[in-house]
């Protein structure tokens, strides 16, 4: 019997995700739309609010603007 691997995200990825949410989107939407499990969005959402995610995402900022 073969275990499942576990998919990696990358943290541009999670933050797409999560700026789909701050556009208004559910997150029931999100998860469909990305085939994701409600759970995950959630969690990447809590961190982006801790700023786990929000200090990576100032850093894609800076390179876009350079």
């Amino acid at each position: 019997m073969m275990s499942k691997k576990r998919k990696k995200y990358t943290r541009e990825f999670k933050i797409s995700v999560i700026t789909e949410l701050d556009s208004g989107k559910t997150i029931a939407q999100v998860s469909r739309e990305y085939n994701l499990h409600p759970s995950m969005v959630i969690r990447w959402k809590k961190e982006y609010n801790k700023q786990d995610l929000h200090s990576e995402e100032m850093e894609l900022q800076a390179m876009k603007v350079e």
